[in-house]
């Protein structure tokens, strides 16, 4: 740090819940941030990890109750920054976020839309699932698929027009949106870059026949279109050792490049500089 200039600090917002104890419904709800200019992986490191906000209860918390004065909070360290002072030595911070992280249910808690599961689930586009009564389940037909993007306008106007029907009684959902959420004063309802249907389908053929090495310890079978639902180190398998074949062989070159940059990337930020990192 300098203490000349002003030095940045960028957060990642994250928050999942536990049960405290299996013999109670009481379950603990944290919200962590880590700070991304710390590498990995020391970044995720207990000692690292800023405490924002705690919700203990056995109802799941109201977002907007839960981290409306932390969002607050958060945008007028972003506004204003702050400064610390390490000896006799004041440093300035410049404050701010890059995204919130969360699995599916938390995402649909933390953002008040409906469940992965729902009709107009979709965070990237504005698709509406229909009802199956064969499978139980809703389905999205390809025939009526709606692929405009998802915008945080878009998610604004979906918000207020779900809270005026509403109007106190039963919660209404517009568009999948249920509400306007306070994690929105900080953060922008995300939009995603779609590929093609058949590359995935592609994708998925050629991720069915890898067969990983015995001493990795992990099967990777899941499809591609699962990557919302899939554990981290499915993920971590797909980024260090299985998307460059994959990406070279189905993805446009310049999105191909950018994969392996990615790649490269991650496997250089994860690797240690020293035994030391280990202890």
């Amino acid at each position: 740090m300098s203490a000349k200039k002003k030095n940045p600090v960028t957060l990642i917002v994250h928050s999942d819940g536990a049960p405290l104890i299996r013999t109670t419904r009481v379950s603990l709800w944290p919200c962590f941030a880590s700070i991304v200019e710390l590498p990995p992986p020391v970044r995720e490191y207990q000692t690292n990890i800023v405490v924002l906000a705690l919700w203990s209860a056995k109802q799941k918390p109201n977002v907007n109750v839960f981290l409306e004065e932390t969002m607050k909070d958060l945008k007028d360290l972003m506004r204003h920054g702050t400064s610390i002072f390490i000896g006799d030595q004041e440093y300035n911070i410049c404050l701010s976020t890059q995204f919130f992280l969360s699995d599916l249910p938390a995402k649909a808690l933390f953002c008040h839309t409906i469940n992965f599961n729902g009709y107009s689930a979709c965070t990237c586009c504005c698709t509406k699932g229909v009802w199956s009564n064969i499978y139980k389940t809703v389905l999205y037909s390809y025939a009526g698929n709606d692929y405009r993007s998802r915008t945080h306008d878009g998610y604004l106007k979906a918000a207020q027009e779900a809270i005026t029907k509403s109007n106190g009684s039963k919660a209404t959902t517009v568009d999948g949106v249920k509400g306007y959420s306070s994690l929105m004063d900080v953060f922008e309802y995300p939009s995603h870059i779609a590929i093609n249907t058949q590359a995935i389908q592609d994708i998925d053929s050629m991720l069915q026949r890898i067969r990983i090495p015995h001493n990795m310890r992990v099967i990777y079978l899941d499809p591609i279109t699962t990557v919302d639902q899939q554990k981290t180190k499915y993920a971590r398998l797909f980024v260090f050792h299985v998307d460059v074949p994959v990406c070279v062989a189905y993805l446009p070159p310049l999105p191909a490049s950018h994969f392996v940059l990615y790649s490269l990337a991650m496997k250089l930020l994860h690797a240690p500089d020293s035994t030391e990192e280990f202890k």
